[in-house]
């Protein structure tokens, strides 16, 4: 009887999927574009690389999603939410570890947490935008194989265009990424 219950409540972790926004990350990515733009007011807006991107706000913060999907079937498999940028430096900081705190209340201790400077850079330098452009700065979380959340891997950093990435990447979905894009290379079509 003690199991039942056990299995009974802990079922809704494994029913729902990961969510941005209350919004299931899974299935066709035209399912997810059709969603966010309904239920959360979100709009198409053209990118770059050729990835479908969506703006919007989610929590007050105005922000860009850019979606992964599979070559071929076409299935969402990585959500990077991107943070409008701030360009001061001190206010991205404020920003970046504010939200960082946040993430750690919801999904749990960071696996891997990085905020470094490689000299002659250093945090609060005047050249902070240019020690991420070459590479010699680094601010990241990565809550790596997280263990409440079995099928997500979460990512939460700065990159060099002054923007903060939380990177959302459904590993059941990535493998079928890597999947497809094997199939897709070897095809004769």
């Amino acid at each position: 009887m003690k199991s039942f219950f056990i299995v009974l409540f802990s079922l809704p972790l494994f029913v729902f999927g990961q969510r941005i926004a209350m919004v299931d990350i899974k299935g066709p990515t035209t399912v997810f574009i059709e969603r966010m733009k309904k239920e959360k007011g979100f709009f198409e807006i053209n990118g770059d690389k050729g990835l479908p991107l969506l703006r919007g706000k989610i929590k007050n913060d105005s922000v860009t999603l850019i979606l992964h999907e599979t070559p071929i079937n076409h299935r969402l498999y990585k959500v990077d939410v991107r943070f409008d940028a701030i360009r001061k430096w001190k206010k991205t900081k404020k920003f970046y570890l504010a939200k960082k705190e946040n993430l750690i209340e919801k999904y749990g201790p960071i696996k891997t947490d990085k905020f470094e400077f490689i000299k002659p850079y250093c945090d609060g330098g005047k050249n902070v935008w240019e020690a991420f452009s070459k590479n010699k700065a680094t601010v990241m979380a990565d809550w790596g194989e997280m263990q409440y959340f079995q099928n997500l891997h979460l990512k939460y950093f700065i990159n060099d265009d002054g923007h903060i990435y939380l990177s959302y990447t459904l590993r059941d979905e990535e493998f079928k990424y890597q999947e497809e894009k094997e199939l897709s290379k070897n095809s004769i079509f």
